[in-house]
């Protein structure tokens, strides 16, 4: 189902780095600890980098935006248009991340990797193999052609931020209905139960939530039974951010799913590449 280059391992950290940067740490004129996650990062940073002076100066961003077909069945609290009115305010310059991008001085692309639009929109790179998913309670989400075409745009983005010689990426996706599809995705993949994996979403009352717990665990359900749980429950915009070659920070699914240690835009290339958890970092 995956092109060939997802199966291929990721470069190894250097322990000899990590260990420099850890010592340098000891030396430094504050008191231990004091910078908190930082610190770590840090740390991670340098054994990624093969340096013990890690530097983010050249820091590309990627959005990849995409429809859930699940969002039919009443899980968010936003209506589906939101995507396409939120990935073109993202290219607008108006949203909370075009300012952060803004202010470290890099450059922020939005792919729509399976958005509804019905032709591209101003500033924005189209690169889908079809129009939203399908709704995943009903049928699988993709076809096994359009899952290696989701990674595939994943993989060209990368190339097009590779050009900037970055220090690193930070990628990110959107789209209403994501948290039920990566609470599915995780349940699966984690052997979790719905009522742990799914949350409140964006705001979701009682009801709400219940309507999600159910989708997530007949999602779940049926995707173990068919043994793809990414082509039977993912969208593009998820599929779209398998991580390579360098370290890369990621937006997650929520604060449950880091109880597990990862998102589940984490959890699922960890599924088919073990090792590239040593290059990912999840932000939130």
């Amino acid at each position: 189902m995956f092109p060939e280059w997802v199966y291929a391992d990721c470069p190894a950290i250097s322990v000899r780095h990590r260990d420099s940067a850890l010592a340098r740490q000891g030396e430094l004129t504050k008191p231990a600890g004091a910078l908190g996650r930082l610190e770590t990062l840090a740390v991670e940073l340098a054994a990624l980098q093969h340096t013990d002076r890690p530097s983010a100066d050249r820091v590309p961003i990627t959005i990849f935006a995409g429809d859930h077909g699940i969002a039919a069945q009443g899980v968010s609290a936003y209506p589906q248009e939101v995507t396409i009115a939120m990935m073109a305010n993202f290219a607008a310059g108006g949203a909370a991340i075009s300012v952060l991008a803004r202010e470290l001085g890099s450059q922020l692309e939005v792919v729509d990797a399976g958005t509804l639009a019905e032709s591209p929109l101003p500033g924005i790179v189209t690169d889908k193999p079809r129009r939203g998913s399908r709704d995943f309670s009903r049928e699988a989400a993709l076809e096994a052609s359009e899952v290696a075409f989701a990674f595939n745009c994943g993989r060209r983005a990368v190339a097009r931020a590779s050009g900037q010689k970055p220090d690193l990426l930070i990628l990110g996706e959107m789209g209403i209905g994501n948290t039920t599809t990566a609470a599915t995705i995780a349940a699966a993949l984690l052997g979790a139960g719905a009522d742990l994996m799914a949350g409140s979403g964006t705001g979701l009352d009682a009801a709400g939530r219940d309507a999600v717990v159910s989708r997530v665990g007949e999602g779940g359900r049926a995707s173990r039974a068919r043994h793809v749980c990414r082509r039977g429950v993912g969208n593009c915009g998820h599929l779209g951010r398998h991580p390579r070659r360098r370290p890369e920070p990621y937006s997650g699914s929520g604060r449950r799913l880091h109880r597990f240690g990862c998102g589940a835009r984490g959890c699922a290339p960890q599924s088919v590449v073990p090792a590239v958890l040593a290059v990912l970092a999840p932000v939130r």
